[in-house]
């Protein structure tokens, strides 16, 4: 492969998943022949609609299984009709309310370039009713518009259409006003968008008749007026989706009810308008024998074939679409299907795909040669070729270039003008979509299930949306939808708040669409506005900052894609920027498919300090907790102080119960059985984290805790003044614990602070006791070296076993370390392996292992080993060790999974030698941000150490403790496995019901977990029943901001 195949198979993006808003790309790759009977009755509407323009045509219905077209033949019939028409895709975004969501969509197809559809109708109006030059460039271009503009074209007019120009006429005046900018739009705008309309001083400066309108009244409206100059399309690409939340429940009925009605309506109510429907057969199917009124018998049904016509048309098909992306970057490929020889169109398989099928399986096998560096032209598309994506991503060789050219567009960023109301929507838009679209390819994940909207055009209700495929034959999909607001007057943020609200088709109860709404500055105080916003967070909304650390980041990824610099893929999905960066950490930390969450976005040298701010923010800020004086915020009033546990008492303290002031307490042996923390930020869950450590160390017992986000790094500092939210006692309890614990911070790979290191393969015991417990060791162990091996495709399995076998027989006989281990495989004894071939797969896998050893320091154990021991046994004088394990060292997720990997190991062999016996509890792990290191959905170097834990350390006394703000993206091993759990505030949707399950599960119910106030939980352990409690603040100090890595050093020196 040259370097020009090499950039152009690596810039592919396949647009086979084509979303909504691609409807409106320019390009065109229409295949003649796909759907001709489709053509065919599209083409004659369309014609009877121009030669009759008072009528009401007949309803379409383009109904076809997903993949087959459907809203590919919308985008086609948009191209043929706005010739000389109009054409709108109007969304169901609102199930209570049809005309809202319709509205909606035809105001984001109005502005264009050139004005777009708008600016063309009412250009057109202008010469309909003889305007002169000047007139016709205020009422339709750029000129200022007075107000006796537009009552001149109403005066005309009256005499083209006198019952148009009087019912219609705000709404004619308010277009007029949309298709300018500042001020007069925002006025148009806030008429065609908000229930309430406009200012009465508005009003009467434009001369409108009234100052708002009702939604069915105002979609009327625009039909009659928009077929004033040509036929008028509105087209509903969003039944399936609609209908798929309600899919057999109770209110699917009800639902299809008002969808019937409302397209009944529609297609009765306007004029010169084809309303047109793709979707879904069964979708259809419900609508025409499920509804109680005849919506079907307005709707003729054109059926798009599944099958593909003939071998040509399959690879016009691919053609158009590598044509059109190769000409984007000046590519000339050998033939225009290439890397797919055309001899493979004439395969069994192309006939029965669809053309979605067809472009899939193209992009499987452009990113296989891009993985494997290698040009393999595709013969017979039947072929299954081996996944290659799993592969760990090689650092490409201009990683240091590229490095360097990160931290410069970092730098040299504005990060002003995105914040600018002036130039938001077309900064914010590029930086948003640059973000997602960096996200995606950093997930590296096939089969298109994450994708990104196209760029959205003027005045855009969103800035950028990432769509997650659920069910592809359902068309169910998860959106993730982000807005910035930065202006200032409260009607102007009415405004876009609801127009977002739509686009994003929030909706109460669903959990499958969120919308992030990004402001730095507070909102209005006003009624009105707090309406809004208390809306939009019960449907699933939420509002975020953002820093200027990920704009210096999104905008470094904007200038990289458009620059497109050799080895850019293999560089991003090596740093993950955009994974790591911030918002999208902390937003999409519920996606499945994200290997986890949070760290820093590149290696610290790549980015200079004085460029780019390390504003390091703690995953949960301490939250304003409610102040106590004598009582517990407004809670029932404690009957005495809780003093500090004498020795030998078993139970520790957490809260209070909300309703009943009864303690919540825990038994020190249930915490042998683990906890599980689901909460989101701003819950306080940091501080319940915290709380617990230090009740436990008051006890005795010892703890290490893994720090990513550098707000445990405190917890041996003492607070400056007793804080809000302690309660009685709480004082004598905070100096008791400083006193009598060690708390220790250790920086692994930081020798400036206090490093650690561990034994990548700790030691086993020769002959141990218990066989099951062994081979479970075995298996963790080999979990965490297999990933470094570099084995790929069929030689991971057999790798697997080799190293299984070889390693079990090293244990047992002279042992070592992985020094020690390499050497062995080197000179694998025969007959220690059963595999063929086992001698080169040993070599192979010694090679590996070596070079991961020394690429990364962290793996390869360098630097003094310590015994895990040290970090739960205190030194003479204290009872407890608390020690904190910060990764201000370890950058990436690789590496933490790696360093908590052989943690977990050592820490395994470590108790079985030194059980807790007697005492109730022998010590804890806690794991913040969990699902990082034992995900539901990837395996990482660090999760079979981690289920091994789950399910074996309880027996020796240690008990491990997991904090997640993503219940659903957790190991569902691990929350089996936790008889304590807590459920704190959470944001998203999806975890939201995802936590409800969770609880009803243990039999409780936690419906407002969304809304909990910070310092509130719901919680349960073995034996009660969940209940809500009030947890006091933590004995350490936690103010709202993190510590600096200085910060962290220094308290790790002090130690």
């Amino acid at each position: 492969m040259n370097e020009d195949e090499r950039q152009a198979l690596s810039s592919i993006q396949f647009s086979w998943a084509v979303t909504p808003d691609d409807i409106w790309s320019p390009a065109d790759h229409h295949v003649d022949g796909l759907h001709p009977r489709a053509v065919e009755t599209i083409t004659h509407a369309l014609g009877a609609a121009r030669r009759r323009p008072g009528t009401s045509p007949m309803g379409l219905v383009l109904r076809g299984e997903r993949g087959v077209g459907k809203t590919h033949m919308l985008g086609w019939l948009r191209r043929q009709v706005q010739d000389d028409g109009s054409f709108f895709l109007l969304k169901l975004l609102d199930r209570e309310s049809f005309w809202a969501g319709a509205v909606h969509g035809v105001l984001r197809g109005l502005l264009g370039p050139d004005g777009g559809q708008l600016g063309t109708m009412l250009g057109r109006l202008a010469d309909l009713t003889g305007h002169d030059a000047e007139s016709r460039m205020r009422l339709s271009g750029p000129l200022p518009v007075r107000k006796q503009d537009v009552d001149g074209l109403l005066e005309r007019l009256h005499a083209v259409d006198p019952r148009v120009a009087t019912e219609c006429q705000d709404t004619l005046r308010a277009l007029v006003l949309y298709r300018k900018t500042g001020k007069d739009w925002e006025v148009g705008n806030a008429y065609l968008v908000l229930e309430h309309g406009i200012d009465e001083a508005d009003r009467v400066k434009w001369g409108f008749q009234t100052t708002d309108r009702s939604r069915q009244l105002l979609l009327g409206d625009l039909s009659r007026i928009f077929a004033l100059t040509g036929p008028v399309v509105m087209a509903v690409d969003q039944v399936d989706s609609v209908i798929t939340e309600a899919a057999d429940g109770p209110g699917e009925q009800a639902l299809v009810d008002r969808l019937a009605d409302g397209l009944m309506r529609l297609r009765e109510e306007a004029t010169r308008t084809i309303v047109v429907v793709a979707c879904i057969p069964r979708s259809w199917e419900l609508i025409e024998h499920k509804a109680v009124n005849s919506a079907a018998d307005r709707f003729r049904v054109v059926d798009l074939r599944t099958a593909m016509p003939s071998a040509s048309v399959a690879a016009a098909i691919v053609e158009r679409h590598l044509g059109g992306l190769y000409g984007e970057i000046g590519f000339e490929p050998r033939y225009p299907s290439w890397p797919v020889l055309p001899s493979a169109f004439e395969g069994k398989e192309v006939a029965h795909s669809t053309p979605r099928q067809l472009l899939q399986r193209v992009d499987e096998h452009v990113r296989r040669c891009v993985a494997l560096d290698e040009v393999v032209e595709l013969a017979d598309f039947a072929d299954r070729e081996v996944e290659v994506s799993g592969a760990p991503p090689s650092v490409p060789a201009e990683s240091e270039e590229l490095d360097a050219l990160f931290a410069r567009l970092c730098a040299e960023a504005d990060i002003v003008s995105p914040l600018d109301p002036k130039h938001e929507d077309r900064l914010m838009s590029a930086l948003l979509g640059a973000a997602l679209r960096c996200f995606v390819l950093e997930q590296d994940v096939n089969g298109g299930l994450l994708g990104i909207d196209p760029p959205p055009g003027v005045n855009p209700a969103l800035h950028a949306r990432l769509r997650l495929t659920v069910d592809e034959a359902r068309e169910d999909e998860v959106h993730w939808s982000f807005r910035a607001i930065s202006h200032t007057h409260h009607s102007a943020v009415l405004a876009r708040l609801k127009s977002a609200h739509l686009e994003a088709e929030l909706r109460r109860g669903d959990g499958r669409k969120h919308l992030v709404v990004l402001r730095n500055t507070p909102f209005s105080s006003g009624r009105a506005t707090a309406q809004a916003l208390a809306v939009l967070e019960e449907e699933g909304g939420v509002t975020r900052t953002i820093e200027s650390h990920d704009l210096r980041v999104f905008t470094a990824l904007d200038g990289m894609l458009r620059q497109s610099p050799p080895g850019f893929l293999p560089w991003l999905l090596e740093r993950r920027p955009a994974t790591t960066s911030h918002l999208l950490a902390g937003v999409l930390a519920d996606l499945d498919v994200v290997v986890g969450e949070a760290a820093t976005a590149v290696p610290e040298e790549a980015v200079p300090t004085e460029a780019v701010p390390a504003e390091v923010m703690p995953d949960d800020p301490a939250p304003e907790w409610p102040g106590v004086s004598g009582t517990l915020g407004a809670g029932p009033v404690l009957e005495e102080p809780q003093a500090a546990p004498e020795p030998g008492e078993s139970s520790i303290r957490l809260g209070t119960g909300v309703n009943n002031g009864k303690p919540f307490t825990l038994e020190l042996a249930q915490l042998r059985k683990h906890t599980v923390v689901f909460a989101g930020s701003g819950s306080g869950k940091t501080v319940l984290l915290r709380r617990l450590v230090e009740e436990v160390a008051l006890h005795g017992v010892s703890s290490i805790l893994i720090d990513t986000n550098n707000d445990l790094s405190r917890l041996g500092d003492r607070w400056p003044a007793p804080p809000n939210g302690w309660e009685p006692g709480d004082a004598e309890r905070a100096d008791r614990y400083l006193r009598e614990t060690d708390v220790v911070v250790w920086t692994p790979r930081r020798e400036a602070g206090r490093a650690l290191a561990l034994d990548p393969l700790p030691g086993f015991d020769r002959e141990p006791e218990d066989p099951d417990e062994f081979r479970m060791a075995i298996d963790a162990a080999v979990a965490g070296l297999l990933p470094r091996t570099g084995l790929t495709g069929r030689k991971v399995n057999a790798g697997r076993a080799v190293l299984t076998q070889a390693l079990t027989r090293f244990v047992r006989g002279s042992g070592g370390d992985l020094g020690d281990f390499l050497a062995y495989l080197e000179n694998i004894p025969s007959g220690v392996s059963t595999v063929r071939d086992a001698v080169r797969l040993a070599g192979d896998i010694a090679d590996g292992l070596n070079t991961a050893m020394i690429n990364d320091p962290v793996f390869g154990g360098a630097g003094e080993r310590l015994d895990p021991g040290v970090l739960l046994t205190p030194p003479p004088g204290k009872r407890a060790r608390v020690s904190v394990v910060s990764c201000i060292g370890l950058p990436n997720e690789e590496q933490r999974q790696t360093f908590v990997n052989q943690l977990q190991l050592a820490l395994f062999s470590w108790v079985k030698r030194n059980p807790a016996r007697d005492r109730p509890l022998g010590g804890l792990l806690v794991l913040d941000e969990a699902q990082t290191f034992v995900s539901s959905r990837t395996t990482t170097a660090s999760t079979q150490s981690t289920l091994t834990l789950a399910s074996q350390a309880r027996k020796y006394g240690l008990g491990m403790v997991y904090a997640t703000q993503a219940p659903k993206a957790l190991h569902n091993v691990v929350t089996g496995n936790a008889a304590t759990q807590f459920f704190g505030l959470l944001n998203a949707g999806v975890q939201i019901q995802a936590a409800v399950d969770l609880a009803r599960a243990k039999g409780g119910r936690i419906e407002d977990v969304s809304r909990l106030p910070a310092g509130q939980f719901y919680g349960a352990t073995e034996g009660t029943g969940m209940s809500k409690v009030r947890v006091p603040m933590c004995l350490s100090h936690h103010p709202p901001t993190a510590l600096t890595e200085e910060e962290v050093i220094a308290r790790a020196r002090r130690g």
